[in-house]
């Protein structure tokens, strides 16, 4: 049998004639760690394989749990989406936290698994729209059943996933991007504007908490410097929570119930866990959507890859097909928790480079904070109570992001006539079922979720 990704180093247990027949095929299908030794750059203060100071160590690992819990607001929209509330959503949300926790340090051991490297794990957006979809459609327990499919579809492939990267096209994952995007849009208009059946008016105190939820993210994202620029949602939440305070759209009830909340807690009870169901409606998109966020992740890690070596020539395959292995476990992990599949953060990855660090000592104390913090109910809590204004804000940045980068990806490829057919009927297909109810309730069932 074939080894899925060629070692960078010798496999010395794969190699020896007398190890036991079940090592050696271990060997095939998971490869030892191994780390190439191709030089510091110049510009890294430390790489992944060094050990900073203590001091800093804690202070660049702040930084990034401070990254990573502006994030959870994404767990905050997704469950809410799907119709969850009161300890069933703090549930979701603390047990994607938790996870969220797990792939992180997951990713900085050195094991057959994973990458070895600072690649901090927060809640999928691309999983997101397709995950609010199938719930809506076939429910919680056959979306959190695909997940734990997809999740093992990703861990089993492993490596061969790097090679079928050739299957996802730019042409392809962009359509799908701008698709998912698109998806997101209604949902995030109803939470702005208030808008509920039957009334048509439009509530302008909460359309003036978007706005300056939106703004404030905006022009943090276009015009601060990268550091600042990396707490863009944090700012613009704070400001869209500000305005609700102040024009009276922010319930302080709610938020004096904080005060009631247990510092230390299990992130989720037995009464709140769905139990998984498996149908191919669910299953099928959602290891699409599996597949396609594992090439982003690929990309990350190339990215990181690079900044680790000064003598890099192409990407180390070995380390690529560990870190899809990380990425298929993370997804596993998520779907018998029954929250949202987790991906690795551009954002952090911008923040590695912005300080120069990527140790991977910093992973595992981030990765352990976000663990400490699942525990801690008041966290999940306080995020769940941001007002419906800022979250429809948020997904709606987060939409428009993503038809954007979904539209480079398609343009990153001169267009010829093969691939213009297949992005013009690709946004065809996908934008009938947006425009056209009729054409979509029509549809089986079971091809609903995979149109």
């Amino acid at each position: 049998m074939r080894s899925p990704v060629p070692s960078s180093e010798p496999v010395t247990a794969g190699q020896d004639p007398d190890a036991p027949r079940r090592l050696r095929w271990l060997d095939r299908l998971l490869p030892p760690f191994s780390a190439p030794d191709s030089g510091k750059p110049r510009d890294m203060l430390f790489v992944a394989s060094e050990t900073p100071p203590r001091s800093m160590v804690l202070a660049l690992a702040a930084q990034h749990l401070v990254l990573a819990l502006m994030l959870v607001v994404y767990l905050v929209v997704t469950g809410t989406a799907c119709g969850l509330s009161g300890s069933a959503l703090r549930s979701f949300v603390s047990l994607g936290v938790l996870i969220m926790g797990i792939g992180t340090v997951i990713n900085a051991m050195r094991t057959r698994i994973s990458a070895g490297m600072l690649m901090v794990r927060v809640p999928s957006t691309v999983a997101m729209a397709a995950f609010i979809t199938s719930v809506q459609q076939n429910g919680l327990a056959a979306t959190t059943g695909a997940t734990l499919v997809a999740g093992a579809v990703v861990f089993l492939l492993g490596g061969y996933v790097v090679r079928l990267r050739r299957l996802f096209p730019p042409e392809v994952t962009g359509v799908l991007l701008i698709l998912l995007g698109i998806s997101l849009v209604p949902e995030a208009l109803r939470r702005t504007t208030a808008l509920v059946p039957g009334i048509s008016s439009l509530d302008m105190g909460s359309m003036l908490v978007a706005l300056v939820t939106l703004g404030v993210v905006v022009s943090i994202s276009v015009w601060a410097g990268q550091r600042i620029r990396m707490l863009a949602l944090f700012f613009g939440a704070s400001a869209g929570l500000l305005t609700a305070a102040v024009t009276g759209y922010l319930d302080g009830s709610a938020w004096t119930s904080l005060r009631h909340q247990p510092w230390l807690a299990w992130p989720g009870s037995v009464a709140d866990w769905v139990s998984p169901a498996f149908t191919w409606a669910a299953i099928t998109p959602m290891v699409l959507i599996g597949l396609v966020s594992v090439t982003d992740t690929i990309g990350q890690g190339i990215t990181l890859d690079r900044m680790n070596r000064a003598r890099w020539s192409r990407p180390d395959l070995a380390l690529l097909g560990r870190l899809v292995n990380g990425h298929g476990l993370s997804w596993l992990l998520c779907g018998l928790a029954g929250t949202l599949g987790t991906a690795t953060s551009s954002a952090h990855v911008g923040l590695s480079h912005v300080t120069g660090v990527t140790a991977r000592v910093v992973g595992l104390v981030t990765g352990g904070l976000l663990m400490v913090m699942a525990f801690m109910p008041m966290i999940a809590a306080a995020i769940i109570l941001l007002p419906a204004a800022v979250v429809g804000a948020i997904m709606l940045y987060t939409a428009s992001f993503m038809m954007v980068q979904g539209s480079e990806l398609v343009m990153t490829r001169l267009l010829n006539n093969r691939r213009r057919t297949t992005v013009g009927l690709g946004l065809a297909a996908g934008m009938a079922l947006v425009v056209s109810p009729e054409f979509r309730s029509a549809l089986e069932l079971d091809l609903g979720p995979i149109m």
